[in-house]
């Protein structure tokens, strides 16, 4: 692994989610048959470094903290990505460093760790 910046499994528990910090991608790993593990690309990111941190959703949409440098980018991305390994949203964070992403039990909130403002945000995921 690329230097390996999250992992997390889906809320039916049949997919690890890994995210590679320097190939800027996302892998899915499943298992099948019982005790031998596939590993697919789920999702190629483009821009930035690469994923630092991901969450799964309660409705299986995967959170990925997309990582830059504060020198860089002003703001901290985090995409939305569905079981296509499609983008459907994004939120922003003040600080690129993201560090840490956890989704509140109910779903509504994710909680964001930044590293250069050295802060924890709280983003809705609902409008």
């Amino acid at each position: 692994l690329a230097h390996p910046g999250g992992v997390c499994i889906s809320p039916d528990e049949q997919t690890v989610y890994v995210g590679e910090l320097f190939k800027n991608r996302i892998l899915r790993l499943v298992q099948r048959p019982p005790g031998v593990w596939l590993a697919s690309v789920f999702c190629q990111l483009q821009g930035r470094m690469g994923p630092s941190a991901i969450a799964c959703t309660p409705t299986g949409e995967l959170l990925v903290a997309h990582f830059d440098v504060q020198e860089l980018q002003g703001a901290g991305r985090i995409l939305c990505i569905d079981a296509e390994g499609q983008t459907t949203a994004m939120f922003q964070v003040p600080g690129a460093e993201i560090t840490g992403l956890c989704v509140s039990p109910c779903g509504r909130a994710l909680f964001v760790t930044e590293a250069s403002s050295r802060s924890v945000y709280r983003v809705s995921l609902t409008d």
